[in-house]
């Protein structure tokens, strides 16, 4: 991961083949000159990230929900997000929080969140797409969900297999049946696991367990 706050930037970090591009909430200080990052806007933030995002990388887009803009309501924090993901994040996040330790292969870890990112873009549409990641005992919890058509209880360990595609997948889905093989690869040499449930209200969630310490 490489953090980038504008096209030339991002371009070098595609150009030199980084997994993830940061547009950080640290845009306050290296760019816009203030003391902390407690003074970047929600506006400044969504101005840097279609900087970056107009150079059409590669590399997934993350960007930063700044101080104060996901800490009054939800409703509060879909908006801001929402704003991001127009500007063109992949993947948007709150600044500074707990952190979460999974000891393993950054490289690796990175591929297995693009792609079940890529997974949940490919069949939910212009629906939403949530991660969530939490603590629990002494695991870390991601899960990636979607609005899609979901996957029929009996196809929901099968999807896990080499090459294979849904029933209901189209040549126009894309895709050759290797991403959600992968996941389960790299999750297993973690010592973790990965399933796939029922999102409730429709779609997909896609649940990766890894063991790790909070940092």
């Amino acid at each position: 991961m490489v953090t980038a706050y504008d096209a030339p930037g991002a371009r070098i970090a595609d150009e030199a083949g980084v997994d993830i591009i940061l547009v950080g909430d640290s845009l306050a200080m290296v760019v816009l000159g203030y003391d902390d990052t407690l003074q970047v806007t929600v506006d400044d933030m969504a101005h840097h990230t279609a900087a970056v995002a107009r150079t059409s990388p590669s590399a997934m887009v993350v960007a930063d929900l700044p101080w104060m803009s996901y800490h009054v309501s939800t409703e509060e924090t879909v908006r801001n997000a929402a704003r991001l993901v127009r500007a063109g994040a992949d993947l948007v996040t709150p600044a500074g929080g707990t952190s979460i330790g999974v000891l393993g292969v950054p490289k690796l870890l990175r591929r297995t969140l693009r792609n079940l990112l890529e997974n949940a873009r490919r069949y939910s549409g212009n629906g939403p797409v949530t991660v969530d990641l939490q603590l629990q005992g002494s695991e870390a919890v991601m899960r990636v969900c979607d609005r899609g058509p979901g996957v029929p209880p009996g196809e929901r360990e099968r999807i896990f297999e080499p090459f294979y595609r849904l029933r209901s997948a189209s040549e126009r889905d894309g895709g050759v049946g290797l991403g959600l093989a992968l996941v389960r690869s790299i999750t297993q040499r973690h010592r973790g696991s990965v399933q796939c449930e029922e999102n409730r209200g429709g779609g997909a969630c896609f649940v990766v367990r890894l063991p790790c310490h909070q940092m």
